[in-house]
């Protein structure tokens, strides 16, 4: 008996370990997942990234002909709302030509989406991008969408091509950007990852599938220790 009654109780230790584990893993990032990019092969590779809880909400950086240099503006999830936007001051691009730029999703809505178009060059450097915003609280409504511009088409250079509109997977917005830059932006596409509601449903389900796994296998062992006892 005192055999049977040592393993259930090691197994509800188990269990409970489990269930804090799961917990844990609330507060790390999932797997992001990277929309398709544009551009060239210039440059050297970048990934720039929200802090953990943070979303986009939107672009600062500098451009003349095409896009200098470009940086994220990303706004802290409270648990019920999003701060305000904080300047990362990380960037793709070093140049600091052209005109500084600023351009934010209203108040509670993050980046879901972009539309990049790129310099018929062989470097086919970022020329100008549209972005689209959504509400974070209902992210399946209809968005808002802003430019962040350039001058290209009226300075001389050729318009090379848009990667057409990239929109984040269900439940999923902005967090970051990747791609290559140099002295300017060379190639751009979006990272996405799990709104803070998706999030918790993922939780949820983790914890309860610990759950049905934890009583599950304390039934049997349970029954098992009820047939030693018996027997």
């Amino acid at each position: 008996m005192r055999n049977g009654h040592f393993h259930i109780q090691s197994f509800r230790r188990l269990g409970s370990a489990v269930l804090f584990i799961a917990f844990l893993g609330f507060g790390e990032q999932s797997a992001a997942t990277d929309l398709p990019s544009i551009g060239g092969s210039g440059g050297s590779p970048y990934r720039i990234l929200c802090p953990a809880g943070s979303f986009l909400t939107g672009f600062e950086g500098r451009a003349g002909d095409y896009v200098d240099r470009l940086g994220l503006v990303c706004s802290k999830w409270s648990g019920s709302e999003l701060e305000s936007g904080q300047f990362q001051h990380v960037y793709a691009g070093t140049s600091r030509g052209g005109k500084a730029q600023q351009v934010f999703c209203p108040a509670q809505h993050v980046v879901h989406g972009a539309d990049f178009s790129v310099l018929s060059s062989d470097a086919q450097l970022l020329d100008e991008f549209s972005f689209e915003c959504i509400y974070m609280k209902r992210p399946e409504g209809n968005g808002q969408r802003f430019n962040f511009t350039s001058t290209g088409s009226r300075g001389g250079w050729s318009f090379g091509g848009r990667s057409g509109w990239h929109f984040c997977p269900p439940d999923e917005v902005v967090i970051g950007i990747y791609g290559r830059s140099g002295d300017f932006v060379d190639r751009i596409g979006l990272v996405c990852d799990l709104t803070p509601q998706a999030r918790f449903q993922s939780l949820v389900l983790r914890i309860l599938a610990v759950l049905v796994a934890t009583f599950g296998l304390g039934v049997v062992l349970r029954r098992k220790w009820i047939g030693i006892k018996k027997s």
